[in-house]
């Protein structure tokens, strides 16, 4: 599907269209999934980024414009959004949004993107310059970021999901952090055992986590709020969730290429 020895990162549909986010040199092709897949025509090329970025972290939509946000190149730092008008690949791009720092994970919230960085280069390539990783939030309206904070030292921090009122959720050794993408507030709580692997807000309230296990299955647990309480619902294969299809019925995959639906009754 792609012409060069990359691979897809991330993708978002807007009218009818797939576009997709590539690895390496942040292309994004444009694939019509009513029309015949013909090789370097359906997926088209609609933009190659250059400005020193590589790996697309995520690519997102308002209704009009797509959003990708990107890592620098290997030995490089300071990543990059990037706003790409879809009819014809015009891009204008943001460059070193946080200040020598990559981005690890994004997510989309009306029209506020909140990440998570790393301060040294893609894989290791260069040393960092920052003292810790960020939690920030970037505005599509504004096109600046619009909060920053460090929930604590930490040289790389990731993100897992993010709730139906924009409430951000990520975890580091024995502990993790809500963020609230609209006030910029962020708070941090104690996590028992090792980090989730994967997780999905069930509602505003019930977080479901993955958390691996020495024998190879994860433990499935629920964090309920705002009392913050963690409660056990047994094991399971590992899973990678992705949607929500119901009050309590999920898109997942399984065993690296299986798409599954998990009903949460089951455990």
């Amino acid at each position: 599907m792609v012409t060069i020895a990359g691979q897809i990162t991330c993708s978002v549909f807007l009218d009818g269209v797939v576009y997709l986010g590539v690895y390496g040199h942040a292309l994004v092709l444009a694939y019509r999934p009513g029309g015949a897949f013909v090789f370097d025509k359906n997926p088209s090329l609609l933009a190659a980024f250059g400005h020193g970025q590589n790996r697309p972290m995520g690519i997102y939509s308002d209704g009009f414009r797509l959003y990708m946000v990107t890592r620098a190149n290997y030995g490089e730092l300071g990543g990059a959004t990037t706003v790409i008008e879809p009819s014809d690949g015009r891009r204008e791009v943001f460059h070193n949004v946080v200040p020598t720092q990559n981005p690890v994970s994004f997510l989309q919230h009306g029209e506020l993107l909140a990440g998570t960085t790393e301060i040294y280069g893609d894989q290791g390539s260069c040393a960092a310059e920052a003292e810790n990783a960020v939690i920030f939030v970037w505005s599509m309206a504004e096109r600046i970021p619009v909060h920053s904070v460090v929930p604590w030292p930490a040289k790389s921090l990731r993100a897992l999901a993010i709730s139906p009122v924009g409430i951000l959720i990520g975890f580091g050794p024995e502990k993790y952090f809500l963020f609230d993408m609209e006030s910029g507030r962020c708070s941090r709580y104690d996590w028992v055992g090792m980090k989730p692997s994967s997780g999905i807000f069930l509602d505003e309230n019930r977080f479901l986590a993955m958390v691996p296990e020495p024998g190879g299955n994860d433990a499935v647990r629920l964090l309920e709020l705002p009392a913050h309480t963690i409660c056990s619902l047994g094991e399971s294969v590992p899973l990678r969730f992705f949607e929500t299809l119901g009050p309590d019925t999920l898109l997942a995959a399984a065993d690296g290429a299986g798409i599954v639906k998990v009903c949460i009754h089951d455990y």
